[in-house]
């Protein structure tokens, strides 16, 4: 990722009306069948959470959270147009995970498992001051999950704490995701 990480810190927790909600968690399980992938920016504005419209940090940390919330609903072979129009086609880990998944889910890979929980208090970006882009680090709690293949095997991934950096830049009033850096901590 290009963004520079010695320009601004600010930490951002939970609270007041104008950031995203304290904890959010999420399940999935797969369907064998992939949606497409046409969103215009109007339709992606309708469908991104509170705050994420603001051309701010709290806008940039909103949309992250919902981006990282996206990847888990993929596994059901939904919202591959979402994920798409939220991402620039430098975003490298995006395209990998997109392509991943859809493999998967064409396989009839079922994942179920993997409920994340969101630790607000260690949230925090870091602007760079030249592009404007935001790199918001968000801190999670990941349950174990399975995979289960139609012959009924059966792989195991064990969760924990997770670190990521989004690297978020804004394209048409939007935020989009140029890059992923994920850490297990």
């Amino acid at each position: 990722m290009a963004l520079a990480v010695a320009v601004t810190v600010s930490a951002c927790g939970s609270g007041g009306d104008t950031e995203p909600s304290a904890t959010q968690s999420v399940g999935v399980s797969a369907s064998p069948s992939v949606e497409s992938e046409t969103l215009t920016d109007d339709e992606l504005r309708a469908l991104l959470p509170p705050g994420a419209e603001r051309d701010d940090e709290v806008g940039a940390i909103a949309t992250a959270r919902y981006f990282v919330i996206l990847r888990g609903t993929l596994f059901d072979g939904k919202n591959f147009d979402q994920w798409q129009a939220l991402s620039t086609p430098d975003c490298s880990f995006c395209i990998q995970n997109s392509d991943e998944i859809r493999d998967l889910v064409s396989q009839g890979i079922v994942r179920s498992g993997g409920q994340i929980m969101f630790r607000d208090e260690q949230t925090r970006t870091v602007v760079d001051s030249q592009s404007g882009n935001i790199g918001v680090f968000l801190y999670f709690q990941e349950d174990p999950s399975t995979e289960t293949n139609p012959e009924g095997g059966v792989e195991s991934f064990s969760g924990g704490e997770i670190e990521v950096l989004v690297e978020m830049v804004l394209v048409n009033e939007i935020w989009r995701v140029n890059g992923v850096n994920v850490t297990s901590l």
